[in-house]
């Protein structure tokens, strides 16, 4: 591994994003069940509203994030 590279820098990008199902301890039968299940709304929403991205949707029903 790359000296540069930590695995859990962006612990919370993940456990944010799972509803905290996901984190750094959990098992693989955990992430896994993540991905066949995907991502809840709620979780993305929740995100986005920690990173302060504003969201707009134009005339065509085209949605953009930007920053706030």
């Amino acid at each position: 591994m790359h000296s540069d590279i930590r695995p859990n820098a962006n612990h919370k990008f993940v456990d944010t994003l799972s509803n905290e199902k996901v984190n750094l301890s959990s098992n693989p039968f955990d992430e896994i069940e993540l991905i066949q299940r995907g991502l809840d709304i709620k979780s993305v929403e929740k995100f986005r509203l920690e990173l302060r991205w504003g969201i707009q949707e134009d005339s065509t029903k085209q949605v953009y994030l930007f920053f706030d």
